[in-house]
């Protein structure tokens, strides 16, 4: 079923909400999200529940994004330090999609269990470790934004079609050792420090387990853990891409928002997760991102992404960064390739190359904490 008109969203996912509430239960879900038990997953009802209430109080509420504030500004000065090192005298051309995938996987990551899998810096075996994670996240990402046949013609699942059956088995288990050491590790590191264990997600959620098992279990905390890392990370990225695409194609729009960051944060000050509220233009270019490219059009209705907060302080966050420290433009005199590629997240068919230069205010960023 296709709905195209407003008046029949609102009659899906307001007036029916709950019948179009439920996901079908396809082949990858089952033996990689625990048999279609994670909060994406789920068919509506207790368990649902339970885990939107864990996500709501314990994951996303405000005291709990609050925490996590430095990470988040952590990630983005290491983000703005690698686009300086190759702007900071003239303009050069840099390719955003993968510099914003390693940010948002690293702040998700550092939230979940206080480790940074993207980037140089790690050695032996955490980087062995980090390279087996990398690796499985990509195949996840690959499979769930793909179709099998055997989903829609149940017969094919008795032969195994293409061996898709062997492949998605071997990737959920695969999935579940990796997360399962993450949680084993944390439950057995008697002498990590309490601001570790007040900044890590697993930790918090150990905690809880403590009094209350049967509403924390491993397989909660692991199905949590994976939905954080599929729908936190490349959705935000995606969304960053396309919302420096619009505005590339419409450079009165990015002068604008400079403007409204120079007024409402000041040239000589740089903006910090804080200073969104008073940046409406800002909110709007991403609102408006989000109406014209629709990434998370699966989180509609009933089932409404309950890390919206989060999603909006890390993509405004980012983008309000990369506006007031540097400056854009587009690599050649054609308009940004606004075609749109395959995959879940909707990205762009073609990766987001672009022209920037540092501005005046980043020697200043780079040499103090943001």
């Amino acid at each position: 079923m296709v709905v195209s008109s407003p008046s029949a969203v609102e009659e899906c996912l307001t007036t029916n909400d709950i019948v179009f509430a439920n996901r079908p239960p396809l082949t990858m879900a089952k033996y990689v999200a625990y048999n279609c038990t994670t909060i994406g997953t789920v068919s509506y009802g207790n368990r649902w529940r339970n885990l939107r209430r864990i996500s709501t109080l314990e994951i996303f509420s405000s005291n709990r994004l609050n925490v996590f504030t430095g990470i988040r500004r952590d990630e983005i000065k290491i983000f703005l330090n690698k686009l300086y090192s190759v702007s900071s005298h003239d303009f050069a051309k840099v390719e955003l999609k993968p510099m914003l995938m390693e940010l948002t996987f690293n702040i998700i990551m550092r939230m979940v269990a206080g480790k940074r899998y993207y980037g140089e810096e790690e050695t032996g075996k955490n980087k062995a470790e980090a390279m087996e994670f990398r690796e499985m996240i990509a195949e996840v990402f690959e499979y769930a934004g793909a179709s099998y046949l055997g989903d829609f013609l149940p017969f094919l699942q008795w032969i195994d079609y293409q061996g898709y059956l062997k492949r998605a088995m071997r990737l959920g288990k695969r999935t579940d050792r990796l997360l399962q050491d993450l949680i084993d590790e944390h439950r057995c590191d008697e002498k990590a420090s309490s601001e570790r264990r007040n900044n890590t997600m697993i930790d918090h959620l150990l905690s809880l387990q403590e009094s209350k098992p049967e509403y924390y279990a491993d397989e909660i905390i692991k199905g949590l853990v994976l939905e954080m890392l599929f729908a936190g990370t490349e959705s935000s990225a995606v969304t960053l891409e396309w919302a420096m695409s619009n505005l590339l194609n419409h450079p009165q729009a990015l002068e604008k928002a400079r403007n409204e960051l120079e007024l409402n944060v000041g040239e000589e000050t740089f903006m910090d997760e804080s200073d969104l509220s008073k940046l409406p233009y800002l909110q709007n270019i991403i609102s408006e991102t989000l109406r014209l490219q629709q990434v998370f059009a699966i989180w509609l209705g009933k089932k409404v992404c309950p890390g919206t907060g989060l999603a909006n302080r890390v993509v405004g966050f980012a983008l309000g960064s990369m506006i007031h420290g540097f400056e854009w433009k587009r690599a050649s005199d054609e308009e940004i390739d606004m075609s749109e590629g395959v995959g879940l997240t909707m990205p762009k068919a073609k990766p987001l190359e672009a022209m920037c230069k540092a501005r005046n205010i980043m020697k200043k960023v780079l040499s103090s904490p943001l």
